[in-house]
């Protein structure tokens, strides 16, 4: 697994991605998963979060994106890395065609940030 080592603990952090074309929701995102103790990896595209697919553990994404969606960018995070599990988030799951999803996880962002939230299906994906 990727990720580096917490001096602290000795234990590996896992990296995530997080992509989101909003610099708001991509600021907390980042300021959940960090403080869950992840390391994060935070771009404003799909295209520039490509180059970073080898590098983590899991991947949160928009689905509203220009350009490249979060399903499109799924499909090419599962091309490459089949095993990093991937959550596709948005306000309106039902713009989600579940028949093209890539493998992945849809949840709709009030659901994100109540019960069924992005750490605790971080956990329950890393085996943590």
């Amino acid at each position: 697994m990727n990720g580096v080592m917490n001096r602290a603990k000795g234990v590996k952090m896992r990296k995530v991605l997080v992509v989101d074309d909003d610099q708001k929701m991509l600021k907390q995102f980042r300021n959940i998963i960090l403080k869950s103790g992840y390391q994060v990896i935070a771009c404003e595209s799909a295209e520039e979060a490509i180059q970073h697919i080898e590098d983590v553990d899991a991947v949160i994404t928009d689905f509203s994106m220009p350009k490249m969606d979060g399903n499109e960018f799924a499909k090419v995070v599962k091309l490459k890395r089949h095993e990093v599990p991937v959550m596709i988030a948005t306000s309106n799951p039902d713009i989600v065609p579940k028949d093209h999803l890539a493998n992945s996880v849809i949840c709709k962002l009030d659901a994100f940030w109540g019960d069924v939230n992005c750490v605790s299906w971080l956990k329950e994906v890393l085996g943590e």
